[in-house]
């Protein structure tokens, strides 16, 4: 008797374990499902910018303009998020990237956009990179790997890659967009990115997956900076392809543009000038929409003037 009992206690012990092992596959497999959420629009229908100019709007600040996707074009086109426009010529910006990690740990420590933006005291705040590893339990300040390059005030934080892209900032203020496997001389900050979307105004964008996206984009002249986040992954946002996204940066006036990391990191910040903190589109992290994502780096924006 006193065997049969031993037996059935540890045929129970490894039961539990077996369960224990099959509940934790069930849970990255609903979280890994919640990553994929599908698209409601078709991929072999193209999502394109409307033909009526963008209607831009003052925001906050006079030099920076606004444009909400979702009351701009056709309720029929699953487009949502926020662009902004800076006017380069009468508005005098500092970038501001997210700094190195002095323990060591890492290259740099994650942070929420909002955070990252309260912490740099930048009036408006995107997120950057991409990098690993994403942390399923979403915790800041984490040690992080980022993928391609980043200088921050000629400091060498993370190295290029050179398939890769980035927005480069010169010494004397001026914004290029370039490969980062030539990265010029009087760059002082750098900023990786995945590829260009835009070159000198030729689609470079393909037809891939549809995820939300985060880009950066100048003018032809280069006196206008441009930045967009397009929602997805949730009702009437369907996501861009990488050949929509660059589409959509050329209506949005730009004839060069940077594809930065997207899905559930992209995120598009500012604070107004009583310091409130206003995410400007709907991020989706781990298929919840609204839920803001700890990310690698972001790009920072410090208005001067």
């Amino acid at each position: 008797m006193l065997k049969i009992l031993v037996w059935r206690i540890n045929t129970l012990k490894n039961e539990t374990k077996e369960i224990s092992r099959i509940g934790l596959g069930l849970l990255f497999l609903l979280v890994f499902l919640s990553c994929r959420t599908v698209s409601p629009f078709p991929v072999e229908t193209l999502i394109s910018p409307p033909l009526q100019k963008p209607r831009w709007k003052v925001s906050e600040y006079s030099s920076v303009m606004i444009l909400d996707f979702s009351d701009s074009v056709d309720s029929s086109i699953p487009v949502g998020g926020v662009a902004l426009t800076l006017d380069l010529s009468s508005l005098h910006i500092e970038i501001i990237l997210t700094p190195a990690d002095a323990s060591g740990r890492g290259e740099t420590l994650s942070a929420r956009t909002t955070e990252f933006a309260r912490q740099q005291e930048v009036q408006i705040a995107l997120n950057g990179s991409p990098y690993d590893p994403v942390d399923l339990l979403n915790r800041s300040a984490r040690a992080i790997d980022i993928v391609g390059l980043q200088i921050s005030h000629r400091l060498l934080v993370s190295p290029g890659e050179d398939s890769f892209d980035a927005l480069f900032v010169l010494a004397d203020g001026t914004l290029e967009l370039g490969s980062q496997a030539h990265i010029p001389e009087e760059t002082t900050d750098a900023l990786g990115g995945f590829h260009l979307l835009l070159q000198e105004g030729r689609v470079l964008g393909v037809e891939d997956a549809r995820h939300p996206r985060t880009a950066i984009g100048l003018s032809e002249d280069g006196r206008t900076l441009v930045i967009a986040v397009f929602d997805g992954r949730q009702k009437n946002r369907a996501g861009l392809t990488t050949e929509e996204t660059a589409l959509w940066m050329k209506w949005l006036g730009c004839t060069r543009a940077l594809n930065l990391d997207g899905g559930g990191s992209s995120t598009l910040v500012m604070i107004d000038r009583d310091g409130v903190v206003h995410v400007l589109n709907n991020p989706v992290h781990r298929g919840r929409p609204g839920l803001e994502r700890a990310v690698g780096n972001h790009l920072g924006i410090r208005l001067i003037r």
